[in-house]
């Protein structure tokens, strides 16, 4: 991918790094739509070229994505049995951030990576080792809501992203070499451009593994019916309208129960406590984000009255919407 190619997703274009489906404009990308509420903030960035044999201990702490730019690694995850051997190209993501051990060749006990960094950064270079053999990236990053944190919940301990058709060493590698230029540089927009990379690196790799996990959870299996697709995306393009289980059915072409049987299977939900979760999840985005009013969220995401959306709220949250658009 050249630059002005990665300036148009930097841009925009696809929204959220997510290509448009061929069968239809961005509206109907409902993965789009599931991750919208999903932000991601980079806490750091590192290039990664130890000599080998060595092994390094990341703890438990922010979740974080390695990916391979040179070389073989083999990385042990905390609550996994089995070690990840990871190539070229290939990324691994923890978003839950599990403790981990990234190795390569007969090394001895894992050093803390804290200690490494102490050991063996170069900040000229904001690099840890200047190996020939071996080099990655490694980021870190956190979910800036409650509401990214509990749509992310349901993801696995790891998601490794392989297989992929569209030349992944030089996307991926031009996208690290970015991310790490700019938090060596410390420039203003630094911290938003490194945000938006791994956003785009994030995305990318959740949504391979819908396609090829059979594991993936319900609220992102739903987006592979495209009938329950279109439903989705209908609500969401006008979640202020009225919208009853008949009028989803009609929009997905199935009659009333055979949506709600099919949209339950996926989901998890029914159709009603669904578009009530997400209109009251979209809502609480808006108070602490926005400085829109109450008064105008309320119309936004579909009650008719302050009150009542204000005792959904309570409900859900356990706060008013006025006290949690001042929580922290």
């Amino acid at each position: 991918m050249n630059m002005s190619c990665l300036r148009e997703v930097l841009d925009g274009q696809p929204a959220r790094g997510v290509e448009p489906s061929q069968g239809g404009p961005q509206a109907c990308d409902t993965l789009s739509d599931l991750l919208e509420l999903v932000h991601i903030h980079g806490e750091a960035v590192l290039s990664c070229a130890p000599e080998p044999p060595f092994s390094l201990a990341f703890p438990a702490t922010a979740p974080s994505m390695h990916t391979v730019a040179r070389g073989m690694l083999t990385i042990r995850v905390e609550g996994l049995k089995d070690p990840i051997q990871l190539g070229p190209g290939e990324v691994l993501l923890l978003p839950h951030g599990a403790a981990h051990v990234v190795a390569s060749g007969e090394a001895g006990a894992a050093i803390d990576v804290a200690e490494a960094l102490r050991l063996r950064f170069d900040a000229e270079r904001y690099s840890l080792g200047s190996g020939t053999s071996t080099a990655w990236f490694w980021g870190s990053f956190s979910f800036d809501s409650l509401i990214s944190r509990r749509l992310l919940d349901a993801l696995p301990i790891v998601i490794t992203l392989r297989g992929l058709d569209e030349r992944p060493l030089e996307w991926f590698q031009l996208c690290w070499e970015i991310m790490v230029d700019e938090s060596k540089k410390r420039l203003p927009g630094a911290s938003l451009m490194v945000s938006r990379l791994l956003d785009i690196v994030f995305v990318k790799a959740v949504r391979r593994w819908t396609e090829q996990d059979p594991a993936a959870p319900r609220w992102l299996t739903a987006t592979l019916d495209p009938r329950i697709a279109n439903a989705l995306s209908a609500f969401r393009a006008a979640p202020a309208r009225p919208w009853q289980v008949a009028d989803l059915a009609e929009v997905a072409g199935m009659s009333r129960s055979s949506f709600a049987t099919q949209f339950k299977s996926l989901v998890g939900q029914s159709p009603g406590a669904y578009l009530t979760a997400w209109r009251l999840d979209k809502a609480a985005e808006r108070l602490r984000n926005t400085a829109s009013s109450i008064k105008l969220i309320t119309e936004e995401v579909g009650y008719d009255s302050e009150a009542a959306f204000s005792r959904a709220f309570r409900s859900r949250y356990g706060s008013a919407p006025s006290r949690w658009r001042k929580q922290d």
